[in-house]
């Protein structure tokens, strides 16, 4: 139980220090055009995170993938279900909010059910 919840804790902290990253880059008139290297640091700490707990790299996936966007928007002053024009999954799920926020909760409930049971 301390375990889910350390990974919990860690994982919310790398959302927020990425998001706060990529909000300075945005407010500073860098766009970014390619993901990749998130990407790619994304995949770093859900591996690291793995390496003590497969379930627990398997929810830090699942939560950069719900709280991520939320984040970057509550610090960019915009609505927290704002979908850019850039990014291949905004650009997806643009057209299809009510969706968006079924899977985001789908993907929550997952998230918590596969870290915690």
């Amino acid at each position: 139980m301390i375990e889910s919840i350390l990974i919990l804790i860690v994982t919310f902290l790398f959302v927020t220090t990425s998001a706060y990253i990529d909000a300075e880059h945005l407010k500073d008139g860098d766009w970014i055009e390619s993901h990749a290297s998130r990407a790619v640091q994304r995949f770093i700490f859900v591996l690291t995170v793995s390496i003590s707990s497969i379930k627990g790299g398997l929810a830090a996936g699942i939560f950069i993938a719900v709280f991520f966007d939320q984040v970057l928007n509550g610090m960019r002053g915009l609505p927290l279900l704002y979908l850019g024009s850039t990014a291949k999954w905004d650009i997806f799920w643009k057209n299809r909010i009510a969706a968006y926020v079924v899977v985001k909760v789908l993907l929550l409930i997952t998230g918590l059910i596969i870290l915690f049971i």
